[in-house]
């Protein structure tokens, strides 16, 4: 089991199918599931692997509106990376739930490892591969920026995510970078079309996904968020589950929210 410190939170017009979906095409397995109004989830752990994934209803919030991808016409803000040492079985599971393939399996050009890529009922995609980013984790949530070096350098100066690895693209853009907050991992990169088709929220016209990242000192993290004038969704409050947390909008309208609750 590891101590997660980054968590994708994803949202689906139909929630409870979307849950009964993954289990049987990803072999998510839910922890925790929260009913909310008939027919919705107010908050679902699914876990993957070592890891969880959070999950809800799509409808209005106090981060604005949640949509998926399948809502949006098939833009996604965020999708998702999975280490996976059986990655046959993985893509055999995939195959036998009807999942949408929109990358087989096969090599990479970067080094030995397999992987291939598949939507969740909603069009969510998921990679799963072979290539471990860290030893600490095997989820990675993914975003892609109209401008990555900006992002990316915003969210290092006002988070202090860790730059551990950074590939230009050859065009004045970032082909893939990946960034530590604690023990976890964010994927990120310039817009581009590919098996992801993953876009910023400002390109896509909404928000499909968000990303909830724990922090011991999250009060720090919100001066610093005030000090650079952020886009404040939600501002530091004391949440009735015990959390004490707020919630920012990047340069390019992702959702991230910070706080003391560990999932």
């Amino acid at each position: 089991m590891t101590m997660q410190t980054i968590y994708p939170g994803l949202t689906y017009a139909d929630a409870p199918a979307a849950i009964a979906w993954l289990e049987r095409a990803f072999g998510c397995v839910p922890e925790q599931v929260y009913p909310g109004d008939p027919g919705k989830i107010a908050h679902a752990q699914l876990r993957v692997g070592r890891e969880l994934v959070l999950l809800g209803s799509a409808g209005p919030s106090l981060m604005g509106p949640r949509s998926s991808p399948a809502m949006l016409g098939g833009h996604g803000t965020i999708s998702l990376y999975l280490h996976v040492t059986d990655i046959e079985s993985a893509f055999a599971r995939a195959q036998a739930a009807g999942s949408k393939i929109v990358r087989p399996l096969a090599g990479t050009d970067y080094d030995d490892s397999l992987i291939f890529t598949a939507e969740d009922s909603e069009g969510y995609a998921w990679a799963f591969g072979t290539y471990a980013a860290s030893p600490d984790t095997d989820l990675s949530p993914c975003l892609r920026f109209a401008d990555a070096p900006r992002a990316i350098g915003w969210l290092k100066e006002t988070f202090g995510f860790e730059e551990k690895m950074l590939v230009p693209d050859g065009s004045g853009g970032v082909a893939h970078c990946e960034l530590a907050f604690g023990t976890g991992l964010i994927m990120c990169g310039s817009h581009r079309d590919d098996d992801q088709h993953c876009d910023s929220p400002v390109r896509a016209g909404g928000t499909a996904g968000t990303t909830y990242l724990y922090t011991a000192d999250p009060d720090t993290l919100f001066a610093r968020a005030s000090d650079v004038a952020a886009d404040i969704a939600r501002p530091i409050q004391d949440m009735e589950y015990g959390s004490r947390e707020f919630s920012i909008r990047d340069l390019e309208g992702n959702v991230f929210s910070f706080g003391t609750y560990r999932p």
